[in-house]
Order: C-alpha cells, then sequence, then structure tokens
C-alpha cells in the first residue's frame, strides 16, 4: 500500500525529504520553541520511513 509519504520519497528523492523535515522542524521550533514537539515529529516520520521499507 502506496502512501503520499512513499510517493514524496520516490518522487522527489529521500535527501530532499529530509529537507523538507527539517524546514517544517525548524518552523515548529520558532512557533512553539519547545524541541521536544520536533523531536516527536522527527521520530514518527522516521517510524513511517522504517514501516513503509518493510512493507
Amino acid at each position: 500500500m502506496k502512501t503520499k509519504f512513499d510517493l514524496a520519497i520516490k518522487g522527489w528523492g529521500f535527501p530532499s525529504v529530509l529537507a523538507g523535515l527539517g524546514v517544517i522542524v525548524l518552523f515548529i521550533d520558532n512557533r512553539f520553541r519547545k524541541g521536544m514537539i520536533s523531536i516527536s515529529i522527527i521520530f514518527y516520520f522516521i517510524n513511517l520511513f522504517l514501516r513503509s521499507k518493510k512493507k
């Protein structure tokens, strides 16, 4: 089952996906000033990526 995240990785390549996540994390850090929020989001996307690799 293909998710939009899988399609993004295939379409843009993994480095640009990481760059996009970095931009999102920086934006969230600037908005909320709470590092734990961005860290949890990073781990959430890493878990999604690892799950999509296993299938």
